[in-house]
């Protein structure tokens, strides 16, 4: 067995480990998208051995990765949203705020993966033996690649505000965030690569993030608790009592000028 089929054993293993924790812990009905997302993850891989196994004759993996790439899509952007009405849930006017930021980013995002594509595209055309199929998964790929670095980038930017602010939370959501920080760092790092040229072999990259992505569930393994969903922390400012109070003021203070705003 090569490395990536083993990056990808150890990865769907501790994705399957990870999703029985959360269901014998109850934790699930709390996590309901992060959940549905790891058994996706599993049923997916699995399927694609399968079909790289040649049962069932005729199948075509790129047809396949076709079809479940957009769901992946789909739970991302919910993964997304989801972790942030959860962190800014008592915050109202900062988290309707947030949103708007969001689906602007997201829009944004989408323009500058367009444009950014391009030459990639233009690469394509010149090469006239690249069959309809392979057009399309280029743009797939590249629609994948503006959907990572878009939730990465918001991702990272609730990280640095859980940093920044001392927004309470339980331990387990802080514990969620960081790892899918990671996570989407690799994946955004991987699409990226691959930009650079469609001749470019991702399969090394491939196995980095899956290696990865197995580090990050073993994190989540050994830190996710059903005692974790009832200690309250606060990351921002934590070294110092005096300006978290100061901070947490100053978030109070911004949500009720956003509430007030979204009323006129």
């Amino acid at each position: 067995m090569d490395w990536p089929h083993i990056a990808e054993a150890v990865s769907d293993s501790l994705e399957l480990l990870l999703a029985i924790r959360l269901l014998s812990l109850g934790l699930h009905r709390i996590y309901r998208i992060f959940c549905i997302f790891l058994i996706f993850e599993v049923l997916t891989s699995a399927l694609a051995f399968w079909i790289q196994l040649g049962r069932p004759k005729g199948w075509n993996y790129k047809v396949a990765w076709l079809v479940f790439t957009p769901v992946d899509w789909v739970l991302y952007i919910l993964l997304v949203y989801a972790l942030l009405n959860a962190l800014l849930a008592k915050f109202p006017g900062v988290l309707s705020f947030s949103r708007k930021v969001l689906h602007f980013s997201f829009l944004t995002g989408a323009v500058i993966g367009i444009v950014t594509a391009r030459p990639e595209f233009l690469s394509y055309e010149r090469m006239r033996h690249v069959q309809s199929l392979d057009r399309i998964l280029a743009a797939v790929a590249v629609a994948d690649r503006v959907v990572s670095m878009t939730a990465f980038l918001a991702l990272g930017a609730t990280l640095i505000f859980i940093l920044w602010f001392p927004v309470q939370m339980p331990r387990n959501l802080a514990v969620f965030c960081v790892g899918l920080v990671a996570f989407f760092a690799a994946r955004t790092s991987m699409w990226i690569l691959y930009s650079f040229g469609p001749h470019i072999n991702i399969d090394p990259f491939n196995t980095v993030v899956q290696f990865i992505l197995a580090a990050c569930c073993l994190y989540w393994l050994i830190c996710i608790s059903k005692a974790g969903e009832q200690v309250p922390t606060r990351i921002g400012h934590s070294w110092n009592a005096a300006e978290q109070q100061r901070l947490l003021a100053q978030l109070e203070a911004m949500n009720a000028t956003l509430l007030r705003a979204a009323r006129r």
